[in-house]
């Protein structure tokens, strides 16, 4: 539904890239990142997935608004 989840922070340790997420209600999500390689293209990716939570899982209204990290 197009809304933003999670701050935008990422930490980059090693080959490894991660950030913190909170997702709204069950269903069908698509994450969307962008990266720069080691000579300097800048790439973008998709990965979806289903979130099905269990249990009494937080669920967050995400944004309409794309984040920005400090």
């Amino acid at each position: 539904e197009g809304r933003h989840y999670g701050d935008g922070c990422v930490e980059v340790e090693g080959a490894t890239m991660s950030a913190p997420a909170a997702l709204g209600q069950p269903g069908d999500y698509t994450m969307t990142f962008q990266y720069v390689s080691s000579d300097g293209h800048t790439l973008s990716e998709t990965y979806a997935f289903t979130y099905a939570p269990t249990g009494d899982a937080v669920v967050s209204e995400g944004s309409t608004k794309q984040p920005a990290c400090g």
